[in-house]
């Protein structure tokens, strides 16, 4: 087992290694040393209460369970946000592993997998308002794009799947 850790850690540091030269070395060096100690504080603290709030979101999916407790949706929220973007894992993967989480932490299997598909229905719906919101401000700012019609129809379709989503949710599917 250790020979195996010892061999899965070369090849991360080998691949960060790889990473660090492909990207520029100096022009990652100096992004490192302009945003300083207080800016990587900063960016680490706004991700942490970020996937705290997120996380208490999450458990409110579970309010009256005996085995609900917001502590726990928050850990699952930040291992599903942790491993989906630090580890070179797919969204669906981090997705799975959030929920793994929450039923490794005492939340019965089947409701960590229902409450994390409801979770993951919630932030699609609100993402749709971002993308409402970005396609307002395309439109203000540069009223002559080629864009307006286009992301009219990806709006109208992202709705449909959100009220596709809700309404699939809301009668047990």
């Amino acid at each position: 087992m250790r020979l195996r850790t010892a061999l899965t850690t070369l090849v991360g540091a080998g691949l960060l290694a790889w990473l660090l030269w492909s990207a520029g070395l100096p022009a990652v060096g100096q992004a490192v040393i302009r945003l300083g100690l207080w800016g990587f504080a900063a960016i680490v603290a706004f991700q942490i209460g970020l996937g705290v709030l997120l996380g208490v979101a999450w458990a409110l999916l579970g309010r009256g369970r005996h085995d609900s407790r917001v502590g726990r949706y928050v850990w699952g929220r930040l291992v599903r946000d942790a491993s989906g973007q630090a580890l070179p894992f797919s969204q669906v993967g981090a997705i799975l592993l959030g929920g793994r989480a929450l039923s490794l932490e005492g939340v019965s299997g089947d409701f960590a997998t229902a409450s994390t598909v409801t979770d993951l229905a919630v932030e699609f719906t609100g993402q749709v308002a971002f993308v409402m919101v970005g396609a307002t401000l395309l439109t203000i700012l540069r009223p002559h794009n080629m864009l307006g019609r286009p992301t009219l129809l990806v709006i109208g379709a992202l709705i449909l799947m959100s009220v596709a989503l809700v309404l699939a949710q809301s009668h047990g599917a």
